[in-house]
């Protein structure tokens, strides 16, 4: 297996937020202090082990996005703020709720990856699974697990519901997939054990599932609302668990 190398950040005595790096593979310096200076605290010290299979993911971003009409039109500093900042900034919840160590992770309804790949290249799970119903979106994620093997990423090309795994302790993810956020619940009953996650991000419009069997089956657990650098539309986040 081809090692990952892994970038080394320089960070100025002034402010612990700036940084730049002296080898990369893709991502300018201006690329990755507009992240660094975006994540959370948290997460910071997690983005130079993440940085070759962002990139990778970036890299195949741009030669397949026209194509598929992946992510729409945009320039680079729009997708990394758009997609990729909006997809790592979610990482803070979950390793709060997991403890920081993630089996696995499975992003449903992953189509360019997000928040799926991001996820992975900051939380490391052992396992990262991407459910994509379209065929020619998951022969684009498959291109960007080939270009950076580790950490191992799966592709499945079918639906949630006729995904025939079972999980023990799992995180699930899904970004602006469903309208009916009870679907992806009730998708993933059978699917994942108690205590596992399952993370929604989705306009604050989104309903709330109100099946008295899916209130049962999980415990709400946190909803949170931010906006992204130079946007206006707010992003909400909500969080439940398996019990």
């Amino acid at each position: 297996m081809r090692a990952v190398a892994r970038a080394v950040f320089h960070v100025k005595q002034s402010d612990p937020k700036t940084a730049r790096i002296d080898e990369n593979r893709g991502f300018s310096d201006e690329d990755i202090n507009f992240l660094a200076r975006n994540l959370p605290e948290v997460l910071y010290p997690r983005l130079p082990a993440a940085l070759p299979l962002l990139e990778a993911h970036l890299s195949e971003l741009e030669i397949w996005a026209p194509r598929l009409n992946l992510v729409g039109a945009g320039t680079r500093k729009e997708w990394l703020r758009r997609h990729f900042l909006d997809s790592l900034r979610t990482a803070g919840p979950l390793i709060e709720q997991s403890g920081g160590s993630i089996e696995s992770l499975i992003d449903v309804g992953s189509g360019a990856g997000f928040p799926g790949i991001p996820l992975a290249a900051l939380l490391r799970p052992e396992r990262t699974l991407l459910v994509e119903p379209r065929q020619r979106r998951a022969h684009f994620l498959r291109a960007v697990a080939r270009r950076c093997p580790a950490p191992i990423i799966e592709v499945r090309n079918e639906r949630l519901e006729d995904l025939t795994i079972t999980l023990p302790q799992a995180v699930v993810v899904s970004r602006a997939t469903f309208s009916d956020l009870g679907e992806l619940l009730t998708g993933c009953l059978s699917r994942i054990g108690k205590g596992s996650l399952v993370m929604a991000l989705c306009s604050p419009a989104a309903p709330w599932p109100e099946s008295e069997e899916l209130r049962s089956a999980y415990q709400a657990l946190e909803t949170s609302a931010y906006r992204l650098p130079e946007a206006e539309r707010q992003h909400q986040v909500r969080l439940w668990r398996r019990r």
